[in-house]
């Protein structure tokens, strides 16, 4: 992946950008290489889990909300838009990952079909590309322009973007400057029912080592907080052990039995 050099603001004009994940999709795409081109809407536990992510940002001001126009994340971010009275500002550069010849096919499809793993597309799409989709170079390309412009428009500021799984991992990936691939080792979940196993609840296939947001027995939606600081280029922390320790809100929130918990990544890049 060629990522784009990110120019992020020196170190004492940091943005803070949240990055949510949208909720449960409808059943019927549950394991299923939607991306880009199936325009799915949230299951009714994914409705919920829209308001969960609004009671979370109740208390936290922000200046911006950005959005992938996908359905799913749409519906993911009308609670908060509504409450914050802030319309969002869609950008196409943030739907999500455009899977090709994948699209529409079950991750077990995907071995008997084409002869590959899905848990392996991170890797494909940095190698040689699903076949119809995009490719890492053009997938870093129109996330980091959106990105970039993100940035450039709000220093000092508090921003949320609600997108998808594999753009977080973009979004990832440029900031911290690392292949694609390594995005591998963080398991961005969408949510499932509390009885589901660990096994069962994830939604994108993952091989990951560290969980970005994780309760194992109960769902929750994505939420990645980190400030972005322009200046050196070394971890405050190293980042395995920043993943390695989910931390919880000191005063967890709650809506129904979803507890809402974020990790909080600090550095400078």
């Amino acid at each position: 992946m060629k990522a784009p050099a990110m120019k992020l603001h020196l170190p004492d004009h940091p943005t803070q950008l949240y990055l949510i994940r949208h909720g449960e999709v409808e059943e019927r795409y549950h394991k299923v290489f939607g991306g880009s081109r199936i325009d799915m809407a949230l299951s009714p536990l994914g409705l919920r889990q829209a308001e969960a992510v609004n009671q979370w940002l109740a208390d936290t001001p922000l200046d911006a909300i950005y959005s992938s126009p996908m359905l799913r994340v749409r519906q993911t971010l009308a609670p908060t838009s509504e409450a914050k009275e802030m319309p969002p500002v869609y950008f196409d550069g943030l739907r999500e990952i455009d899977f090709g010849d994948w699209t529409g096919h079950r991750w077990d499809e995907v071995q008997s079909t084409f002869g590959v793993s899905a848990f392996d597309w991170l890797e494909i799409i940095e190698d040689s590309g699903i076949p119809g989709g995009e490719s890492s170079s053009e997938i870093a390309t129109r996330v980091g322009t959106y990105l970039q412009q993100i940035l450039d428009g709000h220093p000092h500021q508090r921003v949320a973007i609600f997108c998808h799984g594999g753009i977080i991992r973009v979004i990832l990936a440029l900031l911290l400057r690392m292949p694609l691939p390594k995005m591998a080792h963080f398991n961005i979940e969408m949510a499932a029912s509390p009885s589901s196993s660990s096994s069962q609840r994830k939604n994108t296939p993952s091989k990951s080592s560290y969980s970005i947001f994780s309760r194992p027995s109960s769902p929750s939606t994505t939420l990645i907080s980190m400030v972005v600081n322009m200046g050196t280029a070394t971890l405050k922390k190293p980042l395995a052990m920043a993943m390695n320790k989910p931390t919880p809100l000191a005063e967890p929130s709650h809506v129904d039995d979803f507890p809402i918990a974020a990790l909080r990544l600090r550095f400078r890049c």
